[in-house]
């Protein structure tokens, strides 16, 4: 049985892939979005959460033309640990709100793409650290 274009097996919600795509720097964006609309984390929000979430993640990495920063990269690296910024030198420190300095983007990028195309176990636990981090910011 086929699923129609723009949901996602199992929830019926609709995905936000390619409005992540639309805008982002970043082709992991969707592959990022995908994981986490599908996650079980997000499916326990009420449907204001998980769209404010999902439109969080799908929030393009780099705002060219504005000095507006993106948290995502931000949040993306703190739930890949605290190894990620020892291993990219210069620009990323261990508090929160720091920005990624661009040039670490395409280094993330690999990471974040690495986590989710490997293990299963260690997939969801990033996926869930993403959700927790992103929440964190939305309003209630």
């Amino acid at each position: 049985m086929s699923t129609p274009v723009g949901t996602v097996t199992g929830t019926g919600a609709p995905s936000l892939g390619a409005v992540a795509l639309s805008g982002a720097a970043e082709p992991v964006v969707h592959q990022l979005v995908s994981a986490v609309s599908s996650s079980a984390e997000l499916a326990a929000l009420d449907l204001h959460q998980q769209l404010s979430l999902l439109t969080a993640a799908s929030e393009p990495w780099r705002h060219p033309d504005t000095r507006r920063r993106s948290r995502v990269p931000v949040v993306l690296a703190q739930a890949l640990g605290r190894e990620w910024p020892s291993r990219i030198h210069a620009g990323l420190s261990d508090r929160p709100g720091d920005p990624v300095a661009p040039h670490q983007l395409p280094h993330l990028a690999e990471e974040v793409r690495a986590v989710l195309d490997g293990d299963r176990a260690r997939r969801d636990e990033f996926v869930a650290e993403v959700v927790r981090l992103l929440g964190e910011g939305q309003p209630r």
